[in-house]
């Protein structure tokens, strides 16, 4: 009962904590605009851009496997990046729901990217090994 409740109160801290982030995402457009000064001199006005840095990376722990991705994926596609999320190989599970629900609502082809590369990282450090020995 105590494990149950204790579980029930992390996911709810979790999802408000998940909430937040997406909604100060979802108002960050406005932040985000770049500035202008007019007639700072004579004949010279002053613009400032502010650019996505175009691919993000994101590498997601096991003991929070749908936090970190709802974290770092609206932030990232707010700002005009495409993200490329490595889920933990004991949990992939909620990263691969995530970008099927964003896959469901229109995101384009590429924007988020999931790599779950344990069987590829197991087979080369196996491979490298035997080389080495």
């Amino acid at each position: 009962q105590d494990e149950l409740q204790a579980l029930y109160f992390i996911w709810r801290i979790t999802s408000f904590i998940i909430l937040e982030v997406i909604e100060h995402a979802c108002a960050a457009g406005t932040l985000l605009q770049g500035e202008s000064l007019q007639n700072i001199s004579k004949d010279m006005d002053v613009v400032s851009y502010k650019l996505p840095l175009g691919v993000t990376a994101g590498i997601c722990p096991f003991n929070f496997p749908a936090m970190v991705p709802l974290w770092m994926i609206p932030l990232a596609l707010i700002t005009g990046n495409t993200m490329i999320m490595k889920p933990s190989e004991r949990d992939p599970g909620a990263t691969m729901l995530i970008a099927e629900l964003l896959n469901e609502v229109g995101c384009p082809p590429g924007v988020v990217n999931v790599s779950n590369l344990a069987l590829i990282v197991s087979l080369y450090d196996f491979y490298i090994n035997k080389i080495l020995v």
